[in-house]
């Protein structure tokens, strides 16, 4: 999928809005010559451009090819001089016409009542002189809501006459996780002709870094759902903290309330002009982030320990938890200096580690370490020297704890499979990206799955020559929240209930029997349990997927459950339209693994 790039723009300093200027003419002549002609071209272009041709299954989405009506040349960004209305002043307008025709077909999952539009400002000047800027989110309904954000320069005297900025089109699968404007989104396809990828708004060009008028450097972590949107659970959402500290330009940074989500707890925002929170991060000065400036990758860093040795060893600097990371910075509010020894020192900034690790806040990490090394004892020692955790306090005077990756706890995205069924005989290529990396795979990954791939689903490994049912993997993704809706099942129905919910779903019976055959076994410890199930666009979040050649259909399901001793009130989701398959289909099952 070709990806428009967003340069980021340094928005403490001023931003300047080069002038556009549209060409002279007679426009009375223009008119009364070709007023049929601009006509028809303006509805066939808009039916062709604007239209978003997004099958929507909520998650279970369907990928398609993008059709990308830019050509290769360079094109230089032209920016637009948005005069924006305060927020309290952002009225709700109407859905975009064009945006309602392509979310209405008949196997969407839109809802109307779960979508918006805001009116939030107008175009000053050049070509788009009076137009005005329309944010729309649609939300779809299934066993999470999804949000979709469309931002549109409308004609005010003509709808029709519209221009989609696909630059800014952006995916928001569960609130918690940020999503960042260049992408296009999560998995989802986006099939365009005309809609302009060079039109910038100075507002929206995230810079990666901010600094604060005390001179904390932050890091930007992404963006979240519309600060008033109605369609995000109020008792959710975040909630306006205080007034931190402030930009240069007067943008007031806020810090995150307590008790908002365990994700952004000790996080930092501010609202840009279209009331959505951009969320930094207190900047962590030898910390790289990965791809599209992600925060919650791996790291191996440049320590040299009191001993002389160099870290060799991969960190995390979230917090692990079930199938990925609850948190992006893992702030240790019950760790004091008395707590910590100097253990050495990384560009020139000074790191500590545990002077004991008998507390209890490390025991399931030491299990799990232990349980993967085939060790039946360590000693503390011997641990300790490991170096399994280090901290480094940041410029508030926090304690941030990192952790070895060898040393997350046990939980992880258990047993996906990957089943891949082309329409003939064909050699497939597939990559995936768990945020948080692999701990198994079979066949062996590699550089990435190599197999020839049959109708029935039957693949032979083209490294080793063996054939596999599937591509089975294990591994941690990125920013993990269980899902908001569940049932509650007795042990002696969850059989019957796996079996009708995931063929609802779209599995075929063998797929539901691999499934069950896995874990059934694991969940006969408990009278009752809570049992939720992510899709496709969580997937594509937690372990990005690429395949060549590009599949028809994709489905992608993850199981979440927790043990109860006691039923409570089940919260059930809306599950969507069963999953159709068409042509190549990928299916793809898992669970979290406690």
């Amino acid at each position: 999928m070709k990806q428009t790039k967003v340069e980021p723009v340094d928005m403490t300093e001023q931003v300047p809005v080069p002038e556009v200027t549209a060409p002279k003419f007679n426009k009375t002549l223009l008119i009364a010559i070709a007023a049929p002609v601009v006509v028809l071209l303006v509805i066939a272009s808009f039916i062709s451009g604007l239209l978003v041709s997004r099958l929507i299954a909520n998650e279970t989405e369907v990928e398609d090819e993008v059709i990308d009506g830019s050509d290769e040349t360079d094109t230089e960004e032209v920016f637009l001089d948005v005069e924006f209305l305060p927020i309290a002043a952002q009225e709700k307008v109407e859905l975009n016409p064009g945006l309602v025709a392509t979310f209405s077909k008949p196997d969407s999952t839109f809802s109307v009542d779960e979508s918006s539009a805001y009116l939030l400002g107008v175009v000053q000047g050049g070509t788009y002189d009076g137009y005005e800027l329309v944010q729309n989110i649609f939300g779809s309904l299934g066993m999470g809501w999804a949000y979709d954000y469309y931002y549109v320069l409308e004609n005010p005297n003509d709808r029709i006459d519209a221009v989609l900025l696909s630059r800014y089109m952006s995916y928001m699968g569960m609130w918690e996780f940020p999503v960042r404007e260049s992408d296009t989104t999560n998995g989802d396809t986006f099939s365009t002709t005309i809609t302009d990828g060079e039109l910038a708004i100075p507002e929206f060009e995230m810079s990666s870094t901010i600094t604060d008028v005390n001179e904390i450097l932050f890091d930007y972590a992404g963006l979240l759902n519309r600060i008033d949107f109605e369609g995000v659970d109020a008792n959710k959402a975040p909630k306006i903290g205080s007034s931190w500290s402030q930009l240069a330009d007067g943008t007031v940074v806020y810090e995150m309330v307590e008790g908002t989500s365990t994700v952004y707890e000790d996080s930092f925002y501010t609202i840009r002009p279209d009331n959505r929170y951009a969320i930094y991060e207190v900047n962590v000065p030898f910390w790289t982030a990965g791809p599209e400036g992600d925060l919650n990758v791996p790291n191996t860093p440049n320590i040299i320990w009191e001993d002389g040795s160099r870290n060799t060893d991969e960190y995390l600097r979230g917090d692990q938890s079930r199938c990925g990371m609850s948190s992006i910075t893992n702030v240790a509010s019950d760790i004091t200096d008395s707590d910590l020894i100097f253990a050495g020192t990384i560009e020139s900034e000074r790191v500590f580690t545990p002077k004991t690790l008998t507390a209890d806040r490390y025991k399931s990490s030491i299990a799990s370490y232990n349980s993967f090394s085939g060790e039946e004892e360590v000693t503390l020692e011997e641990l300790q020297e490991i170096h399994p955790y280090f901290y480094w306090q940041d410029s508030l005077g926090r304690w941030i704890e990192f952790t070895n990756v060898n040393f997350l706890p046990a939980a992880e995205c258990g047993k996906p499979v990957i089943y891949l069924y082309p329409e003939e005989t064909t050699q497939v290529n597939v990559q995936l990206a768990p945020v948080g990396g692999f701990s198994y795979t079979e066949p062996a990954y590699g550089m990435g799955w190599n197999v020839v791939a049959e109708p029935n689903g039957e693949l032979t490994n083209l490294s080793d020559g063996k054939t596999y049912p599937y591509l089975f993997w294990e591994g941690k993704g990125g920013l993990y929240q269980a899902p908001e809706k569940y049932w509650v099942i007795a042990k002696a129905d969850v059989e019957g209930f796996l079996t009708s919910t995931l063929a609802q779903l779209g599995l075929n019976e063998k797929e539901i029997a691999d499934f069950n055959e896995f874990w059934l076994p694991r969940m006969q410890n408990a009278p009752y349990y809570k049992i939720g199930f992510h899709g496709t666009s969580v997937m594509n979040a937690l372990a990005p997927m690429q395949i060549t050649p590009a599949p028809d259909s994709v489905l992608r399901i993850l199981m979440d459950y927790q043990e109860l001793d006691t039923a409570i009130p089940s919260n059930p989701p809306t599950l969507p339209k069963t999953f159709e398959r068409t042509g190549f289909t990928v299916v793809e099952w898992g669970g979290v693994i406690q």
